[in-house]
């Protein structure tokens, strides 16, 4: 925990394999991850999107178990989104958002 993905224009493509190293450090320099191992990131390209930016965006959804406070949340969504204003600085919009998952239906494997 956390899963961070990011959406992304095909503008952006092309740099979101530094971008994913860049959130992965942003996030692991955070006090409330303070376990390297447990950070996923990953992105899509979003293909087909209509929006008021056109087809020129970064969004990125910060998913964790509850119980942060709101200070820590907005540690985390400040540290992402300098991260995205340093790879995408002509890009039409940066957005991040932190998601609560739901502790009790929450599931996981690992071999």
């Amino acid at each position: 925990m956390p899963h961070i993905v990011i959406e992304h224009s095909a503008k952006t493509a092309d740099a979101m394999a530094t971008t994913c190293k860049a959130v992965f450090d942003a996030a692991c320099g955070c006090e409330t991850f303070p376990v390297p191992g447990n950070v996923k990131v990953r992105s899509r390209l979003c293909d087909n999107h209509t929006g008021g930016t056109g087809d020129d965006f970064v969004h990125v959804t910060v998913r964790m178990l509850p119980g942060r406070t709101d200070p820590l949340k907005q540690e985390v969504s400040g540290a992402i989104l300098a991260v995205l204003e340093h790879q995408f600085p002509t890009t039409a919009s940066l957005t991040v958002e932190i998601v609560e998952l739901h502790a009790a239906s929450y599931a996981k494997r690992y071999l």
